[in-house]
């Protein structure tokens, strides 16, 4: 599909889409995101007004090269090429995380991938990279950005942090979801990922999301003494979302049941949104390695 044959859906502010059914397809030149366009306005709209609604919503992205794509996954040593292929449109965003030092561990390709996508899929802009978020601790919980969207997701208007009636700050955790046995094919192993082992990640993740903004630092004060720092009790942001990445939809269903098992506290407050990446094996087999060559 070429830039000429994709017209804008007129409900929505996104560039380069097309509306078939209920399906929206962003079309660039790295990869192609696609979602149901009303599960999507009405989940997260709904969320975004009503704190307690627990909200859970899947879709799948998927590199327009998919030929190449499929020539790089079937060889871990063609991962930065595979994660530069899928990188060539970042927005503003997602290169700003790119071009930070990672906080550490090896999620940086899923992390610069998690920013773009979201803000593609909900017209947001990033306003903080993760060494910019400031807490009590240096010990303490993270999130890995924040964004900034309008209350509805796909208003006209680009998300402005100086409009505080119409957007909402979002703490974003991204993780994830898989299972690594040596010697063994993704698709294989995904086999062993089990409803207990999506159980585990998710409420790990989301109690750290919790502490995360527990610990926040009022970004509005600049004082250097401690004594005198102030807290932002429950406020470090308005919402937060789950970013899950995974590599199939069996995955994507395990995490769906998993979540509905999960008590109602732990979901308060929280968006889950898991991204089925097709031909993305880069994202699972990412190795330190893999930035130094």
């Amino acid at each position: 599909m070429t830039a000429a044959n994709i017209k804008t859906v007129k409900s929505c502010s996104i560039k380069n889409c097309k509306e078939q059914k209920s399906a929206i397809y962003i079309v660039r030149e790295d990869f192609i995101t696609k979602f149901n366009f009303h599960e999507f306005q009405m989940k997260i709209d709904a969320a975004m007004i009503n704190q307690h609604k627990p909200t859970f919503v899947m879709h799948e992205i998927l590199p327009t090269n998919q030929k190449q794509a499929q020539v790089y996954d079937k060889n871990i040593n063609f991962n930065k090429q595979s994660f530069a292929m899928l990188t060539k449109d970042l927005g503003e965003g997602a290169k700003r995380i790119q071009n930070e030092p990672n906080a550490g561990g090896t999620s940086f390709f899923s992390e610069i991938l998690s920013c773009e996508i979201l803000e593609r899929v909900l017209n947001a802009k990033l306003t903080k990279t993760e060494l910019e978020i400031n807490y009590i601790s240096e010990h303490s919980k993270k999130v890995d950005y924040l964004l900034t969207m309008n209350k509805s997701t796909f208003n006209t208007n680009d998300a402005n942090d100086n409009d505080n009636n119409n957007t909402l700050k979002i703490g974003v955790s991204v993780t994830r979801a898989f299972k690594f046995i040596k010697n063994v094919g993704l698709e294989e192993s995904s086999e062993f990922f089990t409803l207990e082992d999506a159980q585990y990640l998710l409420q790990k993740k989301l109690i750290g999301a919790f502490y995360a903004s527990e610990n926040v630092l009022n970004n509005n004060n600049n004082n250097n003494n401690n004594d005198n720092k102030k807290w932002v009790d429950h406020q470090g942001w308005d919402k937060t979302i789950l970013h899950v990445l995974v590599p199939n939809e069996k995955i994507a269903n395990t995490c769906k049941k998993a979540y509905r098992k999960l008590k109602c506290e732990m979901k308060r407050n929280v968006i889950v949104i898991v991204t089925v990446t097709k031909w993305m094996n880069c994202i699972y087999s990412e190795r330190l390695y893999d930035h130094f060559l």
